[in-house]
């Protein structure tokens, strides 16, 4: 297969400059978060961004027992991320009143239980945002500070996730709905593709099938090099059936390992998109693999259910759900499925010595 294309080097962002981390945010989750608390993990001795977790902020009737349970999960979460420092975000509609910034007692309550530096907590409305630790009117004045996503920072990271083809969504509802099956004439001209493809399965036999879309994907592989690529129902037909093989679907596993499968990532988010159950399981673990390793976990936890709603007992969505759940990080998830290359060129070459 070709050699996966480079991709651009991930953007810096100045940890100093509030408004671009909150750009960075929306960047990290996918969508623009409402009513929400996201808590971001910095690690090493930079103390890079790296886990997110968004949680639903509580209501205001919500008791503190509500408001302790959240925290306790946060601190949960950021433990298992192995968090050098914290970052938190409160995303909301309700601006503060009277100079008091509203769910500052979850802020607190989280505060205690992370066990490592709150470096910032910030309160974020629609294009304001204000800082629960900070109270010097020189750099957080009363009236909130400005959100600036045309700021050079904030237009190069959007700029990087565009030429990957990443946008942010509007919701949480749209980001989840980019995992799952087109619907409608759409979905029932898939699926007599995929009969297709069965057809032509069961007349060459899995092995041979499997091999003819194999050297296929390089040529769909180099096609999706373009964000704006598009898989046509027989091509995505192909790759969904092909992925009952278990030994390709080993091979795939492994290329998405490498951060510079990014061709392969698109192309395989387009096949899943068109994708009808019960069909899927495999392509949708694929993708929530790559989310998962990529640091998406709502991505990858969408595409794990949406396998499992599929074929309850799809061993590899299984397997890889229970790490996400555990937070196991997608640092030591990519070792593992990096370190599973010499088992699968080994089948592989014991296949076509069969042949």
């Amino acid at each position: 297969m070709s050699s996966p294309k480079s991709r651009p080097a991930p953007t810096v962002v100045r940890l100093g400059d509030l408004s671009s981390i909150a750009v960075a945010v929306e960047h990290m989750v996918g969508f623009r978060p409402t009513e929400s608390l996201v808590a971001i993990a910095l690690c090493g001795p930079r103390e890079r961004m790296g886990f997110s977790l968004r949680l639903d902020l509580p209501a205001e009737q919500d008791g503190d027992e509500v408001v302790g349970a959240i925290a306790a999960e946060v601190g949960r979460r950021m433990v298992f991320a192995k968090a050098d420092a914290v970052m938190l975000f409160v995303y909301t509609a309700e601006p503060p009143a009277d100079g008091f910034l509203p769910h500052r007692s979850l802020v607190d309550a989280v505060e205690l239980e992370i066990g490592a530096p709150l470096r910032e907590a910030a309160l974020v409305t629609a294009d304001r945002m204000w800082s629960y630790v900070c109270d010097d009117s020189r750099c957080c004045p009363p009236e909130g500070r400005p959100i600036d996503r045309q700021s050079p920072d904030a237009v190069k990271l959007a700029a990087e996730h565009a030429l990957l083809g990443n946008v942010v969504l509007g919701s949480r509802d749209e980001l989840l709905a980019s995992v799952w099956p087109i619907g409608g004439i759409a979905a029932e001209s898939m699926r007599q593709a995929q009969d297709r493809a069965v057809d032509a399965m069961l007349d060459l036999g899995v092995v041979a099938f499997s091999a003819d879309v194999e050297a296929e994907l390089d040529g769909l592989v180099d096609r999706f090099v373009d964000p704006r690529a598009t898989v046509s129902d027989d091509e995505a037909a192909r790759v969904t059936i092909a992925l009952s093989d278990k030994l390709l679907r080993d091979q795939l596993l492994v290329r998405l390992s490498d951060p510079d499968a990014e061709a392969l990532r698109r192309l395989l988010t387009a096949v899943a998109r068109r994708a009808q159950p019960h069909d899927d399981a495999a392509v949708s673990t694929l993708v929530g693999y790559a989310a998962y390793v990529d640091g998406s976990g709502l991505i990858a936890s969408a595409a794990f259910d949406r396998a499992l709603q599929s074929d309850p007992d799809y061993v590899m969505a299984q397997y890889l759900d229970t790490m996400l759940q555990n937070q196991v990080s997608p640092d030591e998830v990519r070792e593992c499925g990096l370190g599973s290359a010499g088992a699968v060129a080994r089948m592989s070459r014991s296949r076509r010595r069969r042949r």
